[in-house]
């Protein structure tokens, strides 16, 4: 069993002031919340993990402002855990290291879409299911997900350049376009002029010869 003190020295992945909570059978570090932006298409990690390092009986993964009965992800152990996720989310979560292994209870949320934008809390039972009343698991942390669209970009875009990088590309290359017509049309009026050169030049020899 780990002390608290213990506990608190293993507790990095906490805030600076982490709240503890302890009951009959646990304790454990409430590590706050935390902001997370991806694009949409991405897949974004939602990570939660257990500092005593313990697997939990139950883990489930949550959005409270569905105002749903269904999960964003259950975990028993028992292979149950499609039945009770919303339809929405069967098949795009999954845990980021299998069998919650060393207590890692994130989860991976796939393609993710502009709908997928809101608070996702982990929520775990320790101990035999039911030790900590029914319904009502322990909080460990929110996640504040936005999902931004792929093609808005704040500052850089999708290959590191910047906002204004496409409209000057676009500017150099309508300038090269340019370049390259009005040299073709100086080439022509050159090949033109020594044309004309060339004709007088023969004309006047012809000229000269029927002279002599």
């Amino acid at each position: 069993m780990w002390s608290v003190q213990e506990l608190q020295k293993l507790c990095c992945a906490c805030s600076s002031e982490p709240n503890w909570v302890k009951n009959n059978t646990s304790a454990f570090c409430f590590s706050g919340s935390h902001n997370l932006t991806v694009r949409s298409g991405e897949d974004a990690v939602l990570l939660c993990e257990d500092v005593t390092h313990t697997v939990p009986a139950l883990l489930v993964w949550i959005r409270p402002e569905l105002k749903s009965e269904g999960f964003i992800y259950f975990d028993r152990g028992d292979g149950s855990g499609e039945s009770y996720q919303l339809s929405s989310y069967r098949g795009r979560v999954e845990l980021r290291v299998p069998h919650m292994k060393d207590g890692n209870m994130s989860v991976v949320l796939k393609n993710v879409t502009m709908n997928d934008t809101g608070t996702y809390e982990c929520r775990i039972e320790k101990g035999p299911p039911g030790r900590t009343r029914r319904g009502e698991p322990e909080l460990i942390t929110a996640i504040h997900l936005k999902v931004e669209d792929s093609g808005y970009m704040t500052g850089n875009t999708k290959d590191g350049g910047s906002e204004d990088g496409g409209s000057e590309d676009g500017h150099s290359r309508g300038r090269v376009g340019l370049l390259v017509a009005v040299s073709l049309f100086l080439c022509g009026v050159l090949v033109l002029v020594l044309v004309f050169i060339i004709v007088k030049y023969k004309r006047n020899s012809q000229n000269q010869s029927e002279t002599l």
